[in-house]
């Protein structure tokens, strides 16, 4: 990862007394499916397959298996689990990727996205708003953050400037 990159693994406390189930909750592996509202896995670039095999030497070198490196045609890939089990994928780029190839019709009927949608993913539009872009009122028909209904109401009606002076936090959790 270069120096315009972050990736930070947090662990937080009393995860272990929610159930899981492997295949339900969250896949276990990058081919696995998981539930809805779970993350399957991440995937992070490094720039080249030589940085792929110092990332996953890295990862064994702190005793952690790690699978691959894995072709994909347009890409390479390492496999390995982070602390909280979820799956992790670093890959480099080693092919351009066209979508004709690579995007499936017949998952995307499974998924039921249709040809226009894809399309529209595939090609999205430029965003010409200008900054800042107003926040959205509470839309239940959208996609939203899993806080109590008035609370998100709330939050969201709340200007950013607040948001940002009452969220954020600048000193590290262990003084210097």
């Amino acid at each position: 990862m270069g120096p315009d990159s972050y990736f930070s693994v947090v662990e937080l406390a009393g995860i272990d007394d929610i159930p899981s189930t492997i295949g339900v909750t969250h896949a276990g592996t990058g081919a696995g499916k998981s539930a809805k509202g779970t993350m399957q896995h991440i995937a992070f670039r490094v720039p080249d397959p030589d940085g792929l095999i110092a990332m996953r030497d890295r990862i064994r070198s702190h005793g952690i298996p790690a699978i691959g490196p894995i072709g994909h045609g347009f890409c390479r890939s390492i496999y390995f689990a982070g602390p909280e089990g979820l799956t992790l994928e670093v890959s480099c780029q080693v092919a351009e990727l066209d979508p004709a190839h690579w995007v499936d019709p017949k998952m995307l009927e499974e998924c039921g996205i249709s040809g226009e949608e894809a399309q529209a993913m595939l090609n999205p539009p430029p965003c010409n708003a200008a900054s800042p872009v107003a926040q959205p009122a509470f839309d239940p028909a959208v996609p939203n953050l899993a806080y109590p209904p008035a609370a998100l109401q709330h939050i969201l009606a709340t200007p950013d400037e607040v948001i940002t002076q009452q969220g954020s936090y600048n000193e590290p959790p262990v003084p210097a």
